[in-house]
This record gives structure tokens, C-alpha cells and sequence, in this order.
């Protein structure tokens, strides 16, 4: 039985099962210095897109506050040093959601304000491109 490999310009290539047990996470350097992906039932392992930079801003309702107590809470950040703007809800406009400018400055502040993080990966964020990518794979799955 032959094991089926495609190189970056298309080529298939086929090899015993000796060499296809030299691959390495579905990749096989192949004699001439290039390398092979493993074609599988249905597809093959191809080249993904390059990865969009996240947005390092990480954004928090939850540290967020209403109106009346923005002014506050700007001034505990400006005097204890922390990079995080109150930037009004476009929905809610009594209040003021917690902009950071990292997710190590998120939780600086959550400790500076002696709170506590029940949920300390709320602040990941998706990419545009990665976001796209989810609703396309989403959209096709339930077609």
C-alpha cells in the first residue's frame, strides 16, 4: 500500500509505509530537501493562512462602572499607575466599559482593586481574521 504526500506546488507523491513512518506531524522531508504533507481521506493537511495579530486590547464589563462613578475610578487608576481607559457602552449609555491596554494589565488592576477573577481567561480575544474564519466554519457546518 502506497502513502499519499503533496508537495507545496502540488505534486503528489507516494511512498512505502517505512517512509511514510519517517513523517513527522503529517510533514515528510522528502530526498530532494523539500517537504510533504500527508494527504488524508477527504482532504490533506494544507498551508493555513498566516495568523492575524490579536488585538492586545482587552476590554471588560464586568470592571467596567456606571456614570456616576467613572470619575472615581479614572482617578484609582491614574494614581496607582494602571493603563486602562472607561470608554462609554454604545448600548448602555450610563455606562463605562474597562479598556485595557493588556490582559497582564487587566489583571494588575483586578488586584489592585482587591477584586477577585473568578473567570481569569475573560479576556481573550478573537482576531477579525480568526472571527471570520469561526463564522464561515460555523455557516458551512449547518448549511
Amino acid at each position: 500500500m502506497d502513502y499519499e504526500f503533496r508537495k507545496d506546488d502540488g505534486a503528489i507523491v507516494s511512498v512505502d509505509f517505512e517512509t511514510m513512518m519517517n513523517a513527522k506531524d503529517g510533514l515528510l522531508a522528502l530526498e530532494d530537501g523539500s517537504v510533504a504533507r500527508r494527504v488524508h481521506e477527504g482532504g490533506s493537511f494544507r498551508k493555513s493562512a498566516p495568523v492575524l495579530p490579536v488585538n492586545p486590547k482587552t476590554v471588560s464589563s464586568a470592571l467596567g462602572c456606571i456614570d456616576d462613578a467613572v470619575d472615581g475610578w479614572r482617578e484609582h487608576a491614574r494614581l496607582h499607575g494602571h493603563s486602562v481607559e472607561f470608554v462609554q457602552d454604545p448600548l448602555e449609555p450610563r455606562f463605562y466599559n474597562a479598556h485595557f491596554d493588556s490582559e497582564k494589565e487587566r489583571i494588575r488592576y483586578v488586584e489592585s482593586r482587591q477584586f477577585f477573577d473568578k473567570n481569569p481567561h475573560s479576556g481573550s480575544a478573537l482576531s477579525p481574521g480568526m472571527l471570520e474564519r469561526a463564522q464561515k466554519r460555523v455557516a458551512e457546518e449547518y448549511r
